[in-house]
């Protein structure tokens, strides 16, 4: 069994605004999927809120540009894009 993502609401926080590479994995897939997408919010619990802390989030190759759901406990690996050049290469932060 992985370890799942761990973060404090400080630095939960301090991803959205930003270009990440995400590593994701679900106990029924066999592979991880890898997706490059801005985070546009955070939803942390509070007391009495079902379902599980997450990103809201913006995939890079999305027509619509419409946010959705990554949960923690399916992210692997996160990773902050530096930058994008115009030949689409991008360095990251590890």
């Amino acid at each position: 069994m992985r370890k799942p993502f761990a973060v404090d609401a400080a630095t939960a926080f301090d991803y959205v605004g930003q270009t990440v590479l995400i590593e994701t994995q679900w106990e029924e897939e066999p592979a991880s999927f890898w997706q490059c997408v801005t985070i546009a919010g955070v939803v942390l619990p509070v007391d009495g809120m079902k379902g599980a802390p997450c990103f809201l989030a913006v995939e890079l190759s999305s027509a619509t540009q419409e946010a959705s759901e990554i949960y923690f406990h399916n992210i692997r690996t996160i990773r902050v894009m530096r930058h994008r050049d115009r030949r689409g290469s991008g360095n990251v932060l590890d």
